[in-house]
């Protein structure tokens, strides 16, 4: 999901926490925020989503352009904050906390 708009605040670091019980296996999601550097449109924005949405073990991701961060949750049996930023750097922008 793009959005360009607002966003409420986010903190800058992973926040685990378990699924209900009945979800899907023993999942440990956790949401991390990434300050994304070198977006300059909706069209990156959106190339941001997808590379992130690509990688295993992700739920969610929303990307703001005005704030130039991306909201992200995700398995963290499956994947972690390496993963998220490689994906990032391989679509051609540059990721930190």
């Amino acid at each position: 999901m793009l959005l360009s708009g607002v966003i409420a605040p986010v903190l800058n670091h992973r926040h685990p926490y378990r699924l209900p019980a009945g979800a899907k296996g023993d999942q440990i999601m956790e949401t991390i925020t990434l300050n994304i550097s070198g977006m300059t449109c909706d069209g990156c924005a959106s190339k941001v989503v997808r590379a992130l949405e690509a990688v295993d073990g992700v739920s969610m991701v929303e990307v703001s352009l005005e704030q130039g961060k991306a909201f992200i949750t995700y398995d963290g049996r499956t994947t972690n904050p390496e993963d998220l930023f490689a994906a990032v750097d391989d679509a051609g922008f540059d990721a930190g906390y």
